[in-house]
């Protein structure tokens, strides 16, 4: 920190030897000692929080990063699972569960022109089409 010689210490000592005198001197090292002390420990616990605070920003940043990578991965594994099911779609070769024209599949009451609504389609898809309110079929 300070770049102090030996012969500078001493003139050092040597004029508070003077102005302070023998008696006191002892008295005034211990406390100087002492506010030299505190003094170094309060620097090295700001710069532990310094450096905390500055490793916690790179860690953020890595999450930031990380997640942004990771949101963009899924974007694109997504966008290619919604690809391949529309050129299944596509090729008319598969029929989907509602389908009335599949061998031995019951219509839905949305397959009999009766303008039912998904949820009766998909109750007609899984074999518990419903005709009315008393659940009889």
């Amino acid at each position: 920190m300070f770049d102090f010689s030996f012969p500078e210490l001493l003139l050092i000592l040597v004029v508070a030897l003077v102005v302070i005198g023998p008696e006191r001197l002892p008295r005034v090292a211990r406390t100087m000692g002492f506010w030299v002390g505190r003094a170094r420990s309060v620097f090295n616990s700001v710069k532990r929080d310094v450096e905390r605070e500055v490793r916690l920003d790179e860690l953020k940043q890595a999450e930031r990063d990380f997640r942004k990578d990771t949101d963009l991965g899924l974007d694109q594994d997504v966008m290619k699972g919604t690809e391949g099911r529309s050129a299944r779609r596509g090729s008319g070769g598969a029929r989907t569960r509602g389908d009335s024209g599949a061998a031995g599949a019951r219509p839905s009451i949305a397959d009999d022109g009766g303008g039912g609504s998904a949820a009766d389609s998909s109750a007609g898809s899984t074999g518990e089409g419903r005709q009315g309110d008393d659940g009889n079929t």
